[in-house]
């Protein structure tokens, strides 16, 4: 067992379950104690971070996710409390030592609503009954603008500012994808060739696949085969070879944009090439079959590049995610079905 502690952490409900406005986060600050110690904890708060941001600077945090607090100097000459899985409203919350600075919490489906990160010495644990607080920090979970099925997901970020929230949400919602776990969607997730032909199959409503496309990697009954089938005999996607389609084979950004553009021609989409490639530094770079349906989807606005330290870039090899992926279904949905 690791070493004695001196710190229980411990997250207390102080207000309603009932949804409450968003209210900006109102700490007693992140460094030292408050007005309910006596400023001698001998713990030093250096930092307060929720899902990577300060928890000062959020107006209003996830209904799941992770509270990472690190401090100013060790705790391996303090004596003795242990660390214990506590709970929070009907929510479970679990605490984790990572390290002789560092505490992680983390919790998962909060209802809406205002509740007090407490971090104190020396604590009686059953009662909640402090000696001495080092920091307390107020946060507000707050119902989402949208109907939000990602909320339970603790790797995707519900900032306004994260602009793949919404679409996963999107494509949650339509079902033309799902998470890989109750609380992962793994946005950053490399997609493959199976993947996009399935996603693009439930997109169409899993119509009748057609006869087997005679690839030797697809066998009968696995969960992608109907989809390479249909894909396959719809000329959306075609294999390396008569016999190989190499369903796991990661799809990079360009082999990506080419297939939902065949997929917009299978559907008798408007598949008019309009955009401008040469505003991006990296056009040379893409591959002589990628041309027109990149150029497609620029005009189209179902894609606009990466941008990086003031550079824009198609990154037209780069490595296509679940994310990105979410993004292009829903920019088709709205700039080229309904156009």
């Amino acid at each position: 067992m690791k070493r004695a502690l001196s710190v229980l952490l411990v997250l207390l409900l102080i207000a309603s379950l009932s949804a409450v406005p968003v209210l900006a986060a109102g700490g007693t600050g992140s460094g030292g104690g408050n007005g309910g110690g006596n400023g001698k904890s001998p713990l030093e708060v250096a930092s307060v971070t929720i899902n990577g941001s300060s928890l000062e600077s959020v107006s209003s945090v996830p209904a799941s996710g992770t509270i990472n607090v690190s401090f100013t100097r060790g705790m391996d000459e303090h004596a003795a409390s242990t660390i214990t899985a506590i709970k929070i409203a009907d929510a479970a919350s679990k605490v984790s030592f990572d390290g002789d600075r560092t505490f992680s919490v983390t919790f998962s489906n909060l209802k809406p609503g205002k509740y007090t990160l407490v971090v104190g010495t020396a604590a009686q644990a059953n009662n909640d009954n402090f000696l001495e607080k080092e920091y307390t920090q107020d946060f507000v979970v707050s119902g989402p603008d949208h109907d939000c099925p990602s909320a339970g997901f603790t790797d995707v970020n519900p900032s306004t500012s994260n602009w793949t929230h919404k679409p996963i949400d999107y494509v949650l919602n339509h079902k033309y994808m799902q998470g890989l776990s109750e609380t992962s969607f793994d946005p950053n997730g490399v997609i493959s060739r199976a993947m996009v032909v399935q996603v693009l199959y439930a997109m169409d409503g899993k119509p009748a696949p057609g006869a087997s496309a005679g690839f030797g990697d697809v066998a009968a009954g696995r969960w992608f085969t109907n989809a390479v089938n249909w894909a396959a005999n719809n000329h959306i996607v075609s294999g390396y070879s008569k016999t190989s389609f190499r369903p796991e084979e990661p799809v990079s950004r360009q082999q990506l944009v080419t297939i939902v553009y065949r997929y917009a021609q299978y559907k008798r989409y408007d598949s008019t090439a309009s955009g401008i490639i040469a505003d991006f530094e990296d056009a040379a770079s893409l591959s002589d079959y990628a041309v027109i349906p990149m150029k497609w989807a620029i005009g189209h606005k179902i894609i606009s590049g990466l941008r990086t330290e003031g550079h824009v870039q198609l990154a037209p090899k780069g490595t296509a995610t679940r994310a990105q992926l979410a993004v292009i279904l829903k920019a088709f949905d709205e700039n080229i079905k309904t156009s």
